[in-house]
């Protein structure tokens, strides 16, 4: 189930647990501060507009315009701190707070509004802050200097590479002067013509040469044959060290073996750290929803199938309302990806709490619990909504929004039903029966 892989859902049953009293700051902002810089910087700015700019209040900043009114306001209140000392008294430093608050709010229009300045934040976070993004942006660096190299042949390149991935290297150089060889002959011999000499030199074949030249040049046949035979040996050992080079690698079973387990051990970790992150969430979100249910309800009592139902309902409406949430999915996945098990429920939390006060107010109208309803139970239009229409008659008709599960999408269109959340509507059921609230 996709809302368990999010984290919000451990299971049916997970929710007819004990009240939790649990206070969740994980995912709300704090109070801004009151920064006296930009107020006071403000301020002036709006003395300077009211002393020399009177031709601009009165033709460009006309009252009522945007742009003026932060001007007027500090007007206003000079005036009515004038007319009543009692009023400075009771708020000092009011005019200074409102003028930071309206530059704060003019600096968040700028940039497109809260929203806006919202999903930044959520995207930057996403990627690990601006840690992270500082780190994929030398990556990228790194890849265009990579990119470069690779382009013009840059032999530190290659010293990178070796000391960065010796094994990879090594690997992939006999590939790579093959490939050379099948690609451009000439070049693969220019390429090879220096360390080929310097390994005959190495392994005694240059000095070995120059000695049979002078055996056969004094007659002597005995250092002759010593000297070809040698010859002879490293041309045989050489073809034999080339056939095992390209013979099937011994120990590739075993590597292969060892990298399954690997695997499996990586497997087992990201589950065990998935648990615990849903866990942990499952707690937070049952201690704040009881806690929502406890204020709606105000006292009132409710039958233990009856509560079990309005939570798992909860529960469902919660998961449908936080997939719609813009790219939550791979937000999570990439902070989730970070391995920061406190970040990971911080997220989830705060989505399911920015979602949570609407649909347990939803689910507990449909269930006719809402706006001061002394009903206990008896006559829920959740209830008769997902009946299977016997004993009603031959009526056609129920009322109450029924669940998601319990529509005829066949008869309903989607768009509609979505949009009806919280306002009137109707839809057909799978009963074959229309509901309508």
């Amino acid at each position: 189930m996709e809302g368990e892989e999010l984290g919000l859902l451990g299971g049916e049953g997970s929710d007819s647990g004990g009240v939790a009293e649990e206070e969740i700051s994980g995912g709300d902002g704090g109070e801004e501060t009151f920064i006296e810089g930009e107020a006071e910087a403000q301020e002036g700015e709006g003395r300077q507009q009211e002393e020399g700019g009177a031709e601009g209040e009165e033709g460009e900043r006309r009252p009522g315009d945007a742009k003026a009114f932060p001007v007027e306001l500090r007007k206003a209140f000079r005036e009515l701190s004038a007319a009543n000392p009692d009023f400075q008294k009771r708020f000092p430093g009011a005019e200074r707070k409102i003028t930071a608050a309206l530059f704060k709010a003019g600096e968040a229009d700028k940039m497109g509004g809260l929203q806006n300045l919202r999903a930044a934040s959520e995207l930057v976070e996403s990627h690990g802050g601006a840690e992270g993004i500082h780190e994929m942006a030398e990556e990228v660096e790194a890849s265009r200097m990579m990119e470069e190299g690779f382009k013009q042949g840059d032999p530190i390149l290659v010293d990178t590479w070796a000391k960065e991935y010796p094994d990879g290297f090594k690997s992939l150089v006999g590939p790579a002067i093959e490939r050379l060889e099948s690609m451009d002959l000439a070049a693969h011999d220019r390429a090879i013509s220096w360390p080929l000499y310097k390994t005959l030199d190495r392994c005694g074949v240059i000095g070995t040469l120059g000695e049979l030249k002078a055996a056969i040049a004094g007659a002597n046949a005995e250092e002759t044959q010593k000297h070809f035979n040698a010859l002879e040996h490293f041309i045989l050992e050489l073809r034999n060290f080339a056939t095992r080079a390209k013979a099937p690698d011994p120990l590739a079973a075993d590597r292969e073996q060892l990298n399954k387990e690997r695997q499996e051990i990586l497997t087992d970790r990201e589950k065990n750290f998935r648990s615990a992150i849903e866990n942990e969430v499952n707690g937070h979100i049952m201690g704040y929803t009881n806690r929502l249910l406890r204020q709606a309800l105000a006292g009132r009592k409710l039958r233990v199938d009856t509560a079990n139902r309005i939570r798992e309902q909860i529960n469902k409406d919660l998961v449908s309302a936080v997939r719609q949430i813009p790219n939550y999915a791979e937000r999570f996945k990439a902070i989730r990806a970070t391995g920061d098990h406190a970040h990971s429920v911080q997220y989830v939390v705060s989505a399911a709490r920015q979602k949570l006060p609407l649909i347990v107010k939803r689910v507990l109208r449909d269930f006719n619990l809402g706006g001061g309803s002394t009903s206990q139970g008896a006559g829920l239009r959740r209830a008769v909504a997902t009946g299977d229409g016997r004993g009603g008659g031959n009526t056609r008709t129920v009322a109450g929004r029924p669940q998601t599960g319990d529509v005829d999408f066949t008869r309903t269109d989607k768009a509609n039903w979505i949009a009806s959340a919280g306002r009137h509507g109707e839809a057909w059921l799978k009963n074959g029966k229309k509901a309508q609230w």
